[in-house]
């Protein structure tokens, strides 16, 4: 039988395995959900990542591997053997801030459909590769896996940890919700964040006025330029994100200063764009001020083919999807790892009050994951 015949096969029986125990995969999407794990919250983050871990722990041959970095705690769990490694990514931030949980519990509606802060983004993807694996295990089916979990969602401009796992990989497959409708991530922008730094001179607003210059007024001058470059070529968005300045309502303002969130499927019109804003800063005295970049998520043909053979297979519809968002799965693409995003249960308006995940897309889902993690492996071997 061929590699993806066999893949074919086992997301059936995945399909079917988490389907009898859907309600565990939401009962352990309800016990992450009920805990606080954004940015304000490490201990929160290290909680969620703890029930993750031991929930494989038990698993033969399981490698249990915490690192601390940037202020949180991190897991990797390493599982099954064979000559072929493949990553399985998420994250365990939720970026809501404390309080959120218990002002927002997880519920399933009447339809099936589970709302809660970080249910989608990526709790529910999380709790769904918890089960994913185990039913491998079960099949005696799951190779080399390395399940990476990271603290932190995916707010900074370096690579996440793990990187020496990752980067080791023949493909990795990242957590993110499915977009409605089968779709599933294979193209993310690359991006810039800059700070805008502008300098003025210091005076009492009352006293001495006119001996000062408003760094303030000379930043918002600038970011009114800055914003209305915002779709200026297609695909091109720039955002300002955050803007601060001065000391006091009585002094005029020395110092004030912006970050803006620049992104681009093109490289040209990234670099057009840092040259424009560095055109318009020049002109009232305000600093550009690198960040960090990240890199784009390119489309993987051979991955992305898998995984939509796989559910006509089980005449399920997919849909390749491209996407400004960030993800790790940026930084694995661009050390030559085959990626493919979106590959949780489907739902969206993540970061958002009306958060959701489909529960009745989990088990198909779950299939197609099993489905591509073997195919992968049967490929890479055969070749």
């Amino acid at each position: 039988m061929s590699g993806l015949g066999h893949a074919a096969q086992v997301a059936g029986e995945v399909t079917r395995r988490v389907g009898a125990r859907l309600s565990d995969v939401v009962d352990l999407m309800g016990e992450m959900v009920r805990i606080d794990s954004g940015f304000d919250n490490p201990a929160g983050v290290s909680e969620v990542e703890r029930i993750l871990a031991d929930a494989l722990a038990d698993l033969p041959g399981a490698n249990v591997e915490w690192r601390s970095e940037g202020g949180f705690d991190h897991v990797a769990v390493t599982l099954g053997d064979g000559p072929v490694n493949v990553a399985i990514l998420g994250h365990a931030d939720t970026v809501f801030p404390r309080g959120t949980a218990a002002a927002r519990p997880m519920h399933v509606d009447g339809e099936g459909v589970a709302y809660g802060p970080g249910v989608a983004d990526m709790k529910g993807g999380l709790a769904m590769a918890i089960h994913v694996i185990r039913a491998l295990a079960e099949m005696g089916e799951c190779p080399r896996v390395h399940f990476v979990v990271v603290g932190d969602e995916e707010t900074r401009t370096t690579a996440p940890p793990f990187m020496d796992l990752l980067s080791t990989a023949d493909a990795c497959m990242v957590l993110e919700c499915g977009r409605p409708d089968g779709g599933y991530v294979v193209h993310r922008k690359a991006g810039m964040w800059l700070r805008l730094n502008a300098r003025g001179r210091s005076a009492h607003a009352g006293v001495q006025p006119d001996q000062g210059t408003s760094a303030i007024v000379g930043l918002c001058e600038a970011v009114v330029d800055v914003a209305a470059l915002h779709r200026a070529r297609p695909e091109l968005t720039v955002s300002i994100g955050t803007i601060q300045g001065g000391s006091a309502p009585n002094v005029v303002a020395a110092e004030a200063w912006a970050d803006a969130d620049i992104r681009s499927f093109s490289e040209a019109d990234l670099d057009w764009v840092r040259g424009a804003i560095g055109d318009i800063c020049a002109k009232r005295n305000v600093d550009v001020v690198p960040l960090g970049d990240w890199p784009p998520m390119l489309p993987d043909p051979v991955l992305s083919a898998d995984y939509s053979r796989l559910g006509k297979e089980a005449s399920v519809v997919l849909r390749e999807v491209s996407t400004g968002g960030m993800s790790d799965g940026c930084w694995t693409a661009a050390a030559g790892v085959p990626t493919i995003d979106g590959v949780g249960p489907e739902g969206g308006d993540d970061h958002s009050p009306d958060e959701f995940v489909d529960v009745k897309t989990v088990p198909v889902r779950a299939g197609l994951l099993a489905g591509l993690i073997v195919a992968t492996t049967k490929r890479e071997v055969e070749e």
